[in-house]
């Protein structure tokens, strides 16, 4: 772990108080020491009503993933992963997939009150 994960996990903690989600995720993108993006999770889809309508979860990590491709030249990002109180946020297995195939090198999430982190 580095001396700026705590801090960068904390800003990923602010994202979380956006999420209406029970579960509030927050996500922080990092290149070097910069911030180039941030996201939290929330429901998404269209239609209204509970039995006919098409909604679904929107990780907080696929919605950082517009930030990569907007700096397709960075290399080894780190995505900070946080779900409010600090408990467990590790990316589901379609999300570290997805990430994978990315310039993201890097994942650092909360689990039970503190940071893990997970190489890509």
């Amino acid at each position: 772990m580095r001396k700026s994960d705590t801090q960068f996990a904390a800003l990923a903690h602010d994202q979380t108080f956006k999420s209406k989600m029970h579960h509030k995720i927050g996500s922080v993108l990092v290149c070097g020491k910069q911030v180039i993006g941030t996201g939290f999770n929330k429901l998404t889809g269209y239609g209204s009503g509970i039995r006919y309508s098409n909604k679904w979860s929107l990780h907080a990590e696929m919605k950082i993933l517009h930030f990569v491709f907007d700096a397709p030249k960075a290399k080894g990002l780190t995505l900070y992963v946080v779900r409010r109180g600090y408990k467990l946020a590790r990316p589901c297995p379609h999300c570290q997939q997805l990430l994978s195939k990315s310039s993201i090198s890097r994942i650092v999430y909360s689990i039970d009150g503190t940071l893990e982190e997970l190489f890509l």
